[in-house]
């Protein structure tokens, strides 16, 4: 018996049984078909190649209390984070947009914009605010990501560049900072509300979940980041989804690579 990779099927035999079939793309799969399977989207290749990841979870001693309320980090120089593909395509908001929302919003009271790591953290009496490290004030090294991420409850998972998904959405999940986003129908199965993410739809519900999470009390954070965590675990550490695979005894499957970036209802 031998497993074949190739484009080219009927090159080969007619023993040869198609098994998986990749789907290249950019289509959703049908609704309900247990035959059919949508590639996760993935922490960036190089946190997930220096094994941050798999060191943070294997943690026991994860710390229930966490420094920062609300995080965002990242890039966020426009106009690269300020497609109108975003809104003309998917109907969110930029990263630019979110971002300026979020400040003009809450004010230079509830807005913390580190220039250094060591201020990341803040005092106690200004923990419930939103601190936005952006590469262009504070680079934080690619070797302190998972851990700068998890001194948060919530992080601020504004789209990528020209698509929703963003690899910091998958790596706060993995670092058990619950998800605020608009997006969350791009993940298979899909992020639930209150449960290991909030949901906002426009600029008014963005700002109404951000204040939700200031505001919210331990226990509910407590078992959002268990949940976020735990759907991390499930769904997308590498290996889950070959796993899910295989035990579908996929004969006759299809994988689709690009399911992630088709709108949501087209």
């Amino acid at each position: 018996t031998a497993i074949i990779l190739t484009d080219q099927l009927n090159e080969y035999p007619q023993t040869t049984v198609s098994v998986i079939r990749v789907e290249y793309e950019q289509i959703r799969p049908p609704v309900g078909d247990d035959h059919c399977f949508s590639l996760p989207f993935f922490v960036h290749p190089e946190i997930h190649e220096s094994g941050q990841v798999e060191q943070f979870l294997s943690k026991d001693d994860q710390p229930t209390t966490r420094p920062l309320s609300l995080l965002f980090a990242g890039n966020a120089k426009a106009p690269k984070y300020d497609a109108p593909v975003l809104a003309d395509k998917y109907n969110v908001l930029s990263r630019v947009r979110a971002l300026a929302i979020a400040e003009s919003s809450f004010g230079a009271e509830l807005v913390r914009r580190p220039l250094t790591l060591d201020q990341i953290i803040p005092s106690q009496e200004h923990r419930k605010s939103l601190t936005i490290a952006t590469t262009q004030d504070l680079r934080i090294p690619s070797e302190q990501w998972i851990e700068t991420l998890a001194l948060a409850d919530f992080y601020f998972a504004c789209p990528g560049v020209e698509m929703p998904l963003c690899h910091n959405l998958i790596e706060s999940l993995a670092a058990g900072s619950i998800p605020i986003l608009q997006y969350h129908q791009y993940l298979h199965p899909s992020l639930t509300h209150g449960e290991n993410c909030l949901v906002y739809s426009d600029e008014i519900s963005l700002v109404e979940m951000l204040q939700l999470a200031l505001n919210m009390p331990s226990d509910e954070i407590e078992s959002m980041k268990t949940a976020a965590q735990e759907y991390y675990k499930a769904y997308l550490q590498p290996g889950s989804f070959a796993k899910q695979l295989i035990e579908s005894k996929p004969q006759n499957s299809t994988v689709y690579l690009n399911a992630y970036r088709v709108p949501v209802g087209a």
